[in-house]
């Protein structure tokens, strides 16, 4: 697949295709099954990608707080 196809599809499934570009992907689609799945293969992937949680935050201070407890305990425990 042609790297401006591969924009146009990314383009698409983001809703920021042209309607030259969504004519293209719709043409595209129609000429094969091979390329109408492999569409929706990457729409699914966009789907699920969307659905995955987003980053957890991450409290450095209160990380580095348990490991303080639990380095002082180790010691604590071989005195």
């Amino acid at each position: 697949m042609h790297r401006k196809l591969y924009i146009s599809i990314a383009r698409q499934l983001c809703g920021e295709a042209t309607e030259t570009e969504s004519a293209l992907i719709q043409q595209w689609c129609k000429m094969s099954s091979a390329n109408s799945r492999l569409y929706d293969k990457l729409r699914l992937v966009l789907t699920k990608a969307e659905q995955l949680p987003g980053e957890t935050p991450f409290n450095t201070e209160k990380a580095w707080q348990n490991i303080a407890r639990q380095i002082h305990r180790a010691r604590e425990e071989t005195d």
